[in-house]
Formats: C-alpha cells, structure tokens, sequence
C-alpha cells in the first residue's frame, strides 16, 4: 500500500476496515438480531398491508418484501402516503382504513419509527405492527410487535431502509443471494438513499452493481432512457430523479414487473422529460436560494419557500457546490419545515433539537420541522451559537512524487465511491504538462501518457470507480 494511499485511510480515521471491507460471507453471517422475530410473526400470520415510505428505498424496500410473503403465499396489499399532503408515518386516519379493508397486520418498510401515536393507535384496534426502519429511533420505542432497525440494535453498518429488508430476506434463506434482480435492487437503493458505502453496504453495493445493467429489462430500459453510462454510485445518482417522477405505486408494480415492457417503456419517456423539466426547476431554486442563502457557524443556510420535493435535493446542490453542510428552509402546513445536506447533517439537528418539534433522517441527508413558536431568526442564533460538526472538507493529497500511472493499482482498492467513502482528491504543484505528453486533457478528463509541457500548473483531480483521474481545475 503506498503512502498516500495510507494517509487517505488514516485522516479518514475509526480503522480501514470500514473502507476496505470486502467479505462478501457477512451479508448471511450476520443477520439483524431481530429478523428471526420478525420471520416467525410473518410466517404465523396473514392479510397484511405494506405501509412504505414514498421514495425509491420505500418502493425497493415494498418489492424486496413480496419476495419473501410471495414465498410463504400470504395474502397483502401495499400503501404508500403522500409526503406533500400528510406528515411523515402511520396516521389513525390510515388505521381506520386498514380496518375497513379487514386487514390485520401492518409491516412498515422504511418509516414506521417515529410512528408511536400511530402503532398505540393499531394496537388499540387490534391490528398488529411489525416495524423495519432505518431512521433514527424516539424514546421510547413505538409499541410495536417487532422491530427491525439497524441502529436500535446498534449495528455498525447504516442500512436504508431496503438494506433492511434484505438482511430480512438473507435471515430466511440465503437462496435469495442468487435472485440477481433482489441484488441490484439493494444496490440501487443504497446507493440513491445515500446509505454509508462503508462495511456491508459497501458489499451490498459492490455486488449489485454487477447486476443493474443486463440482467433485468426494466433496470435496463430505465439505464437506456436516462442515459446512464456506467453503473458507478455518482452516474447512478445523477439519473435516479427518473424515479422521482413517476407514481411510488406504479414504480412499485413496475418493479414488480407486473406492467408490460411496452407501457413501461412510455412510462420512464415521459418521467425523463419530466425529469428534464425538474432538473430545470430545481437549478432555478438553488440559484435563488443560494443568492439568499448565509454562512452561518460553517453551514450554509437559507430560507427560500419551494415545493418541498425541492428542499432536499437543493440542499444537496449547495451543500457539494459549497463544499459544506446546507440548509434549505420553507413552509409546510403553518410550519417552517427544511431539509440538511452534507457531513453530520443528523449530528447537527441534534445539537438544536430544542427548537425542532420533530426531525429525522441518515447522517449525510435530514428532515426538520421547527416548533411554532420559534423564528427563522431563533434559528439562525441557535445555529451561531452551538459547536456544530460538519464541515469536513475533503482533503486534497499531492501526488508530486507519486506517478500518476499508480492510480489503477493502489487507489481503485477504495471504490465504490459514495456517502461516507469520498472519492479522493488529489493536486500537483508544478506539474509541467505538455502536448500529447504525460498529461493531456479530453471531455474533463486528465489523460496520462508519458511526459509533457509547455509550462507549470496547479492541477487538481479526482478518480472514478475505475480510478480514472477526473479534472476538478488547473491554474497558472
């Protein structure tokens, strides 16, 4: 291992293990301690609903399920709420509705958490909770039959919420392993939830990715129509908005492979364009918001009222631009409600959760709502005053000394490249370059060859997951 490649792994820090790991044996070795309760109350019982959150990892996380009740020939429905009308997790509205459908159990997959007055509510009217989740957990705990949260039982590995059920499904058979599809879908998932490359689900994804191209014609209409080029973490992620604008139930029967090739294929055209439109919309909003937006104890925070399917992905625009944590603040029914993107993002709402009447989310990306009581400008105090984390940059390593030509061997050992595993960035001071030489520049791309120059740069680079140096800027 060279030195550079050492110092990455040491200023990263809590071991290398987590960003090396590779035993591909652990996705079965070491279940999720509650899984096995949550097997047998499924295999007991019948007439359940899947209560999903309404995103990719909620629908992922919805058809990893039916595998395993399609397997033990169980009887269900599935129910995804609308975010933009109705708060977060179970509701008494939604009990009284499952009551009339005679259904008798709930399974959530990817919320369910947060829901206590919804699960007391159940129990009262006698229908049966059973929880997967990975967001973080209230005190106390919902009174659910079961549980199934990596971070109640203290995992190391951050699963999303699909992550957890597919650990569910890995306790009841490792066959589903061989399923190709369950693998990519994992992947996917991970990877546009922005889950930790880190632990398993660095293997997750490292094994998925293997699967999402080829394997299943819907993953690859969707790959043709959005125009991913490689089925790495940050292409995935600039075309998963194709998701985003189609229906949480016609995505989920569309991954169910329960709607023909033909209407599928019109289905994803018509997301793509408005895929485009939203791209279009959301660069108008994180203009705005940045002109309105101040550094405030080294987060970056502005309040500008956008429909709240903007919030996140603007906070997540300015947070990369500005290479800090961002939020985006507006309004939801009376509230003031905001999304935070970027390093320590769930750390930081903890540092002001006296002032937020509920909030949630994964360490890089989170949700808040702010009490009534409080202003925009309480807020911003708030945020002044306390010792925030966040603001890691990343660090820049120089490869003076080190041939570039090295990259392939030593560096690809750290892909995949995503939340909580960086890609690297590297610069080279009095770098000569030159013509057709060592280095030349191609589509933003740094090309080695051999050695070149017509003057001295500072250039500043990143790799890829095949560890292809990637230009960031040269300067005089």
């Amino acid at each position: 291992m060279n030195q550079v490649l050492k110092e990455i792994l040491k200023e990263r820090g809590d071991g290398i293990e987590k960003y090396l790991y590779t035993n591909e044996n652990i996705l079965c070795e070491e279940p999720l301690e509650a899984s096995l309760k949550f097997l047998k109350l499924v295999k007991a019982r019948d007439n359940f609903t899947i209560f999903a959150h309404d995103d990719f990892d909620g629908v992922s996380a919805a058809v990893l399920l039916s595998f395993l009740l399609d397997k033990y020939n169980k009887h269900y429905t599935v129910f995804f709420p609308d975010r933009d009308k109705e708060t977060y997790g179970i509701l008494p509205k939604h009990i009284d509705k499952f009551i009339d459908q005679g259904i008798k159990n709930i399974i959530t997959v990817d919320n369910g958490i947060k829901s206590i007055a919804g699960v007391e509510y159940a129990n009262k009217k006698g229908i049966n909770v059973l929880i997967t989740d990975h967001h973080v957990p209230p005190n106390p705990l919902p009174p659910a039959d079961v549980i199934v949260n990596p971070v109640v039982e203290k995992n190391r590995t951050t699963f999303v919420g699909a992550g957890v059920v597919f650990k569910i499904l890995l306790k009841d058979s490792c066959s589903f392993l061989n399923n190709k599809y369950i693998l990519a879908l994992a992947s996917l998932a991970t990877i546009i939830d922005r889950g930790d490359l880190i632990y398993e689900n660095r293997v997750i994804v490292k094994q998925g990715l293997a699967y999402i191209i080829g394997t299943n014609r819907v993953l690859d209409i969707w790959s043709q129509i959005s125009g991913l080029k490689s089925p790495y973490p940050s292409e995935i992620l600039k075309t998963s908005g194709v998701f985003y604008n189609i229906s949480t139930y016609i995505l989920y029967k569309i991954l169910r492979n329960e709607i023909s090739l033909k209407e599928t294929e019109k289905i994803f055209i018509n997301a793509f364009s408005k895929f485009k439109q939203f791209n279009e919309e959301r660069n108008k909003f994180v203009e705005l918001a940045t002109e309105r937006s101040r550094v405030v104890n080294n987060v970056v925070v502005s309040f500008y009222p956008m429909p709240n399917r903007y919030l996140g992905t603007v906070a997540s625009s300015i947070s990369k631009k500005m290479n800090m944590p961002a939020i985006i603040i507006g309004k939801n029914l009376g509230y003031l409600t905001g999304e935070i993107r970027g390093q320590d993002s769930l750390e930081i709402l903890k540092c002001i959760k006296d002032l937020l009447k509920d909030f949630g989310g994964h360490p890089m990306a989170a949700g808040f709502t702010i009490k009534k009581n409080y202003t925009l400008e309480d807020f911003l105090k708030t945020i002044q005053k306390i010792n925030c984390p966040g603001n890691q940059k990343n660090k820049s390593y120089s490869l003076k000394e080190l041939p570039i030509k090295l990259l392939n061997d030593d560096f690809k050992i750290l892909a995949p490249f995503g939340e909580g595993n960086p890609a690297p960035v590297f610069f080279s001071k009095e770098t000569i370059v030159k013509k057709d030489n060592d280095f030349y520049i191609e589509n933003k791309k740094l090309i080695c060859k051999t050695v070149c120059l017509e003057g001295c740069f500072w250039i500043k680079y990143t790799i890829d997951d095949e560890a292809n140096p990637i230009l960031i800027s040269i300067d005089n």
